[in-house]
């Protein structure tokens, strides 16, 4: 990863700090999808949030994001 997005991904941050006052995952999630997009754009991955999934033993769970590719292979 490039030392350029890391930065980018830090002053975001501080943004979302200095404006929102918190420093909660919440506040500064969308920093950080944008920080893994950017990464996965040469790779041709796509960061989806929030996308369902069921477990082995049936259960549905939300993760706050997954990478995945055209093929949309798990």
């Amino acid at each position: 990863m490039s030392r350029l997005l890391i930065s980018q991904y830090h002053a975001e941050v501080d943004k979302v700090i200095q404006y929102g006052g918190s420093r909660k995952e919440t506040s500064i999630r969308v920093a950080f999808q944008n920080l893994l997009n950017e990464y996965c754009k040469p790779r041709e991955f796509y960061l989806i949030p929030e996308l369902d999934y069921k477990t082995r033993n049936g259960k549905l769970v939300y993760p706050d994001g997954t990478v995945k590719d055209a093929l949309r292979l798990d």
